[in-house]
């Protein structure tokens, strides 16, 4: 709506008139837009984020299972020496009673019965508490009663294919790769900063009607936009319009002459930023190798300390059986014999440990590598 007031009779001329008008953009081009280069970094984000966890509870998962089943294995060792030991309180006991063995004999026998009892209790919570753990990782309710069944199996893979299959799974490195190829498309881009900078609308009019399509930029990045303009309603007498088509065409360009090398730098800083990225990527594989190399060295180490302890474990209680017997035929003195058992005992304790040494180091290194079977 318009109006103004004309000369000496004070008349107002009035110009009341509607239109409707249309807008689309067809579609854009040029380097990538800053919020679209966003929306890709933050979808690798929350990709490699959630990879990263994938990894991290599958190996604990596999961690948890198997020392679930080695824990069976223990509690069962425990159970039979301490049926062993119940059957030598037995006789310690009859000899009290016949006087042919102290008092001091057979509080000692029920000293050995009682720690294996007290050894299966901490082995049977502990097993307890890493089943209720993996009934969480699992996403199963807690107390729903889980029996877990396999073997404890052998690390197949060698060296250099544990590494290999780290280098390929990595998070890290691939997130990394993407980020190398994200500024490999931004430096492939840099010529778009020395277009000039064009603005263009074209199109069609008919006095109450046009189409028109225009090229515009906005930032770094290039639009073609189509729009079309229609009047509803013209009450004003003095428009003139005559309804002869017309065609029209609006060119504006703007050249820079001297920006003080700007453009320059913004390229030489985009590079440097792409070739910071690929050390930075050179510099992770290194470490991965160097972590997965390290870990399967670990790994090795606490495997072969068990196969030795195996060893020690089963010479010890074989030297305590014998330690007993002679004691028991009174060829043997209780200190040298108390010796013997304190050995094997700590033998025993030692395998146990390194047992679930062996089995953390082995999930520790599956966890670099995100490796299961």
């Amino acid at each position: 709506y318009d109006a103004s007031r004309t000369d000496r009779r004070g008349d107002t001329d009035e110009h009341l008139a509607s239109q409707l008008r249309f807008r689309q953009r067809l579609f854009e081009f040029g380097p990538d837009a800053p919020r679209e280069i966003q929306l890709r970094a933050d979808l690798r984000k929350a990709v490699y984020d959630y990879q990263d966890k994938v990894h991290e509870v599958t190996a604990r998962v596999w961690e948890l299972v198997h020392l679930i089943l080695l824990q069976d294995q223990q509690i069962e060792a425990r159970r039979q020496l301490r049926k062993s030991f119940q059957d030598i309180l037995d006789r310690q006991q009859a000899r009290f009673e016949e006087r042919m063995a102290s008092e001091e004999e057979k509080l000692q026998a029920e000293l050995q019965v009682l720690n294996e009892e007290l050894e299966i209790n901490r082995l049977t919570r502990q097993q307890f508490n890493n089943k209720t753990e993996l009934l969480r990782l699992i996403g199963q309710t807690i107390g729903t009663k889980i029996s877990v069944e396999g073997k404890l199996a052998p690390f197949t893979l060698d060296q250099d294919e544990a590494v290999s299959i780290a280098l390929a799974r990595d998070v890290q490195i691939s997130l990394r790769e993407e980020l190398l190829e994200e500024q490999q498309r931004v430096v492939a881009k840099i010529s778009w900063q020395y277009a000039p900078d064009i603005s263009l609308d074209a199109g069609l009019e008919d006095g109450r009607r046009n189409v028109r399509v225009s090229v515009d930029k906005e930032n770094r990045t290039w639009g073609v936009n189509l729009g079309s303009d229609f009047e509803l309603d013209d009450r004003d007498p003095a428009s003139g319009l005559s309804g002869d088509t017309r065609w029209f065409a609006q060119v504006e360009a703007r050249i820079p002459i001297f920006e003080g090398a700007s453009r320059i730098g913004e390229e030489a800083r985009e590079r440097a930023q792409m070739r910071a990225t690929l050390v930075d990527l050179r510099d992770r594989r290194e470490v991965v190798e160097v972590q997965v190399r390290q870990a399967y060295q670990a790994m090795l180490e606490a495997d072969e300390e068990q196969r030795i302890q195996k060893k020690r474990v089963t010479i010890a209680r074989r030297r305590l059986e014998i330690s007993q017997v002679l004691m028991d035929k009174g060829q043997a003195d209780e200190a040298k014999v108390e010796s013997v058992r304190e050995q094997f005992f700590r033998d025993q304790a030692s395998l146990f440990k390194n047992q679930e040494t062996y089995i953390t180091r082995q999930g520790n290194l599956r966890q670099l590598m995100g490796y299961v079977e």
